[in-house]
């Protein structure tokens, strides 16, 4: 998967109509032969840039659907959370990473349900809020147990082929 992760880029970083059909290609054989596992081939720059013109990523998405702009406080302070603290270790990379390969999959099933304005408050109140406050109070390590529990959670909600699980129950159900 770090192969692919970082491969593809590399591909589409040619800038060529040949290297983006290669990169799509590669890709949809991935998705199809790993269903469980979608990447969607993203771009050098969007790496290095943290992902800050995609709005696929469930902070982005929360922090949009609170009228927030893609510069709030709140999305430069977690960018920077991850881009000093997290990856500063190898743990914290991989985690990083997973969350890059499951996040727009997690967005894109999010967004395609009707609640999903309540489903969004609920991760703000419920992890990204208390994230911040972490952060906010350089409890980092605790920040990134916080925020690893809302994706594990939002995984297991958003990603499994059975998953029918409503806003309402998805935060009441994980706080029992």
């Amino acid at each position: 998967m770090a192969m692919v992760s970082y491969f593809l880029p590399l591909i589409r970083d040619v800038k060529s109509p040949r290297a983006d059909e290669l990169a799509q290609a590669m890709a949809d054989a991935w998705n199809q032969a790993f269903p469980g596992n979608h990447i969607s081939g993203m771009t050098i720059a969007e790496m290095k840039g943290g992902f800050r013109s995609s709005p696929c990523f469930i902070t982005t998405a929360v922090c949009e659907s609170l009228g927030r702009p893609d510069d709030c406080y709140e999305l430069t302070l977690l960018r920077r959370y991850r881009n000093t603290y997290m990856m500063s270790s190898e743990q914290g990379a991989a985690a990083v990473e997973e969350y890059y390969r499951i996040a727009p999959e997690i967005v894109k099933e999010i967004d395609s349900r009707p609640d999903s304005g309540n489903i969004y408050q609920s991760i703000w109140t419920q992890y990204l809020r208390p994230c911040i406050r972490l952060i906010e109070e350089n409890q980092l390590a605790d920040c990134a147990d916080a925020y690893a529990d809302m994706v594990d959670t939002l995984k297991e909600a958003y990603l499994r082929p059975y998953a029918a699980v409503s806003a309402g129950c998805l935060f009441e159900c994980h706080m029992r």
